[in-house]
């Protein structure tokens, strides 16, 4: 999306203390340093400031439409970017997404009125307050980024130690299996034996048959890596947007603690409420305002960690051409998934090799060598089975217990939608009662903070649902 370099500047002269909303006449923005008045007042309301709609999208390079049909202003651009805005709602909406804003648009004397930081979150520019000036400009420096899914994961392969070392340990292994091959010659042991020279044999072809079992173990390895690599670039791409989710809303509590702490200063000293109410109120706002520096570092840190794996510097930012969203299941026959994961595990592949290992040991024993007595290479081909099935045991109650799992959360995804819609139809009361003054402000900026967690818990209900897929499909990447 282009964007034009835009600074704007406000000066709002507060000279009365009031629950309600005024206009501030002849109101001038600088537009790539040229001076320019606005025709319609800014609005100021106890927690927001607002801009005519079409001034605004006029000011950014957007033309404004009406749809009759829709009763939305479409604000469209030269590169075809849309935005709809309707009455009454906090919803932006483009082709792609929806954006939310933190208030309603809504109309004073026939002009819709935008509320200012919709330039943030809608308009992805940069907003500053200083002593009641109003900074809008252009995001510095490059325009965020997008990076696809793909190439973030060729990156972090790219970025893997791991990976590296997996792939050099294939080299390895050709090397020492050629070697092995080599000092063992064309002939293998056929029986068991008595003298020093078929000990000597059985020790080259034992170490032939390992040197062959830890290249197919590497080659295994190497695609296992790649695997594990995947998924936990998706695990910190699904952080970095869960995480982001939940900086939007702790801004928004800690807005509507402010604003509710507000009215309770007003309401004390008009002698509605206690004293304590307004101290709980301002106790409430400090928590919500330590809550939204603490998860800003959790949002920073999950891109540090994300950057690391793939190799950018840590402050770079960017989005992204991926979406939580739940896709459920399609094979839902437990029994032949547990049969397919067993026969793909690559650790489950080298217990058994182990025990042909241990096999060769018994079927190639040589008597009277200074190796371990016959019945002890036999105990250890009974320890390798015990092995190998404690480790297909453990597969099959694991991919049982993530096949419940994923039966839970697709049928919580279901009950949470519904609390969705629930938040989704209180807003929309709240919003129309607030058009026709029968409702405040802060009361549709509560109902929105409803809705966005009720969202948020859908969305945690789903990230945690796509984890436990890419583990039951492949569960030998949780090791």
């Amino acid at each position: 999306m282009s964007k034009i370099r835009v600074f704007i500047t406000s000066v709002i002269l507060i000279s009365m203390l009031t629950v309600g909303s005024f206009a501030v006449d002849n109101e001038m923005i600088f537009i790539n340093g040229e001076e320019v008045i606005l025709t319609n007042s800014i609005i100021t309301t106890e927690s927001n400031v607002y801009l005519s709609l079409r001034e605004l999208g006029e000011v950014l390079g957007y033309e404004i439409k009406w749809d009759a049909l829709t009763l939305e202003v479409i604000l469209v651009n030269d590169d075809d970017d849309e935005f709809r805005f309707k009455n009454g709602e906090n919803i932006a909406r483009s082709k792609l997404e929806n954006y939310s804003m933190k208030s309603p648009v809504f109309i004073d004397n026939g002009k819709s009125y935008i509320p200012l930081n919709a330039v943030v979150d809608v308009f992805g520019m940069k907003l500053s307050i200083v002593n009641d000036v109003y900074s809008i400009n252009k995001f510095e420096g490059e325009m965020i980024e997008s990076q696809s899914m793909s190439r973030l994961y060729e990156l972090a392969k790219e970025n893997s130690e791991a990976l590296k070392t997996a792939e050099r340990n294939v080299d390895r292994y050709d090397v020492t299996q050629d070697n092995a091959q080599d000092n063992l010659g064309s002939t293998a042991p056929a029986s068991t034996g008595n003298s020093a020279e078929d000990a000597a044999r059985l020790a080259l072809y034992q170490n032939y048959y390992a040197q062959g079992i830890g290249l197919e173990m590497s080659k295994k390895t190497v695609v296992s890596t790649e695997e594990k690599i995947f998924n936990t670039l998706y695990s910190a791409v699904e952080k970095v947007l869960y995480e982001t989710e939940k900086l939007e809303i702790a801004e928004l509590n800690a807005e509507v603690s402010e604003t509710t702490h507000k009215q309770n200063n007003l309401k004390f000293e008009l002698g509605l409420i206690s004293q304590l109410d307004v101290e709980n109120s301002e106790v409430t706002l400090e928590s919500a305002k330590r809550q939204f520096e603490i998860q800003k570092l959790t949002v920073e840190n999950a891109w540090v960690d994300l950057n690391e794996m793939v190799g950018f510097e840590s402050d770079k930012r960017y989005t992204f051409d991926y979406k939580m969203t739940m896709e459920k299941l399609e094979d839902r026959d437990v029994e032949r998934h547990i049969d397919y994961v067993i026969k793909k595990s690559p650790d489950l592949w080298n217990l058994e090799q182990q025990i042909s290992l241990a096999e060769n040991s018994v079927r190639f024993y040589v008597f009277n060598s200074s190796s371990d007595p016959f019945d002890a290479e036999e105990i250890d081909v009974s320890l390798a089975r015990i092995n190998l099935k404690s480790a297909k045991d453990g597969y099959e109650e694991s991919q049982r217990t993530m096949f419940n799992s994923i039966v839970t959360l697709e049928e919580s995804d279901g009950l949470l939608a519904q609390k969705v819609i629930e938040a989704e139809n209180a807003y929309k009361l709240a919003s129309q009662n607030y058009e026709v003054g029968l409702a405040t402000e802060l009361n549709v900026k509560t109902a929105t903070l409803a809705l966005e967690n009720a969202k948020l818990n859908q969305l945690d209900n789903v990230k945690t649902y796509l984890s436990t897929i890419r583990l039951y499909e492949k569960p030998w990447i949780a090791q």
